[in-house]
């Protein structure tokens, strides 16, 4: 198990480089006219360490949402479900914005996840989020939520079987601005957040069926 998952994290970490997965059996096509099956919640708090410009090395709670079908069939596309990503900034991060006169936050991140299912049992994937702008709190020490949404790649599955979604690091690129408006990093800064260890949890799990419909009994 340890050596599955410690596999599983490295390829998460190359998910940034992922850019083609056709050959994989699974495509990133564009949307067909399949009415998309029922979705249901699901909701997962990770638990991260960011190194921020300035502050270093600070935690981060991220809870992240989004709706997934339950059951996707064979050679149908999944729908471009949309995810949210909400992070507890703590009192630490905001002295640190505070600190270099930010009066506004915004920016974009990519998270790792790690797909498995049974054409491809580590298939890394890049999740883009946008990080829309959001007034920091000027009170010292002040705690408070930033919100950012995208949507995950939409896929074709070949092969029946369980599914399932693991969500693993991630990169900000954030784009603190002054109260005039102006950047205090032209162009932004990256912040690398590692997720913490003991945290193997699927963030989704799903059915992927072979489509075959059930025969109506007769009477």
């Amino acid at each position: 198990m340890e050596d599955k998952l410690s596999r599983r994290k490295r390829r998460g970490a190359r998910g940034l480089a992922v850019a083609a997965i056709g050959g994989l059996g699974l495509s990133a096509l564009g949307v067909i006219g399949a009415a998309p099956a029922a979705a249901v919640p699901v909701q997962q708090t990770i638990n991260y360490h960011c190194v921020f410009p300035l502050i270093g090395n600070q935690p981060l709670t991220v809870d992240v949402t989004s709706d997934i079908p339950a059951e996707i069939p064979v050679g149908e596309m999944t729908p471009a479900f949309e995810i949210t990503a909400t992070a507890h900034i703590t009192g630490a991060i905001t002295n640190g914005l505070r600190a270099v006169r930010a009066h506004t936050i915004e920016g974009t991140a990519t998270a790792d996840a790690v797909l498995s299912v049974p054409e491809s049992p580590e298939l890394p994937v890049a999740v883009d989020v946008v990080i829309p702008s959001h007034d920091i709190p000027q009170t010292p020490g002040a705690e408070w939520d930033l919100v950012a949404t995208g949507a995950a790649p939409q896929l074709v599955f070949t092969q029946p079987g369980h599914g399932e979604i693991f969500v693993e690091n991630m990169v900000q690129r954030i784009d603190p601005k002054r109260e005039d408006g102006t950047s205090v990093w032209p162009g932004g800064q990256n912040v690398q957040c590692t997720k913490d260890p003991g945290q193997d949890d699927p963030f989704a799990e799903f059915e992927i069926t072979d489509g075959t419909p059930t025969p109506t009994p007769t009477p």
